[in-house]
């Protein structure tokens, strides 16, 4: 081969390059709650869309993943509440795709089980501080503008009270993200405090989920029928960037095969909830 060919196919195949092994990439983040099962969806999303790359981000919340959506930064943003009217932009788009139970929860090593919610009131009216076994009970509480705060506060007037009271208290421990607030019920002894079922499931969390009022959230097949506590998941866009690889993995949560992967790890689909196959 002369020089100057070997140069001129050198310069194609530069040229080409780029069109070949160009890696289109997804960003997504949002509610931590949700980050562990968008991270098993993008795995096997990327496995049916060679050349798509799902990166799912650290949590920024609610808040923080629909503002990055408005702004460009992610082409998804999972939340766990509707889209507020001050958040509102034209071609933003929420579509509610499914659902996890609230759990009242402990870390692994504690051989609490259950809980009344009237127990739960009182640890954090600051009433009841120790379990059963006279262990001491450490609350970990969420930040007052959270969405599991705001939860816990529409349970009944009583429980409003108690959780204002509980984030005057000294020595709480707040986890900002629900990934702070998890890793912390997850490594103190006698731990308290509220998470997703989806995100014990899919990152494989050493925390214990309580039975509340002789109901468990966890049944045979993944969430119980039964449990009385869950928060819904939204998926939230910009219409008119709503194309190519981001409409098919936005699809692909709603198929039949992410909604598997979804249940399998602690949620209930939107497809389930419509009573679709």
């Amino acid at each position: 081969m002369t020089g100057s060919r070997f140069v001129s196919i050198m310069t194609v195949l530069a040229f080409l390059a780029p069109a070949v092994f160009a890696e289109e990439t997804i960003r997504v983040s949002g509610t931590g709650g949700a980050i562990g099962g968008m991270k098993l969806l993008g795995e096997a999303f990327e496995k049916k869309h060679p050349g798509v790359k799902v990166n799912v981000l650290s949590s920024t919340g609610s808040y923080g993943g629909i503002k990055a959506v408005v702004a460009g930064k992610l082409d998804l943003a999972i939340a766990a509440r509707h889209i507020k009217e001050e958040e509102k932009v034209p071609g933003l788009v929420e579509e509610l795709y499914g659902k996890t139970a609230v759990i009242f929860a402990t870390s692994s090593s504690n051989q609490a089980d259950e809980l009344s919610l009237a127990e739960i009131q009182d640890i954090y009216a600051g009433k009841k501080t120790t379990w059963a076994n006279g262990n001491k009970i450490f609350l970990v509480i969420r930040p007052a503008i959270d969405e599991y705060t705001d939860f816990l506060e529409r349970l009944s007037p009583g429980m409003k009270g108690a959780v204002e009271t509980a984030q005057k208290r000294p020595g709480v421990y707040t986890g900002i993200t629900d990934q702070d607030a998890a890793d912390q019920i997850e490594r103190t002894p006698g731990s308290f405090g509220v998470t997703s079922y989806v995100l014990v499931a899919s990152e494989k969390r050493k925390i214990k989920p309580l039975v509340v009022d002789g109901i468990s959230p966890v049944g045979k097949n993944g969430v119980s029928d039964k449990y009385l506590y869950f928060i819904n998941f939204y998926s939230v866009y910009l219409k008119d960037r709503n194309t190519g690889a981001v409409r098919d993995f936005i699809d692909y949560i709603n198929s039949k095969e992410g909604g598997k992967i979804l249940r399998m790890n602690g949620f209930i689909p939107i497809r389930k909830m419509q009573g679709k196959p």
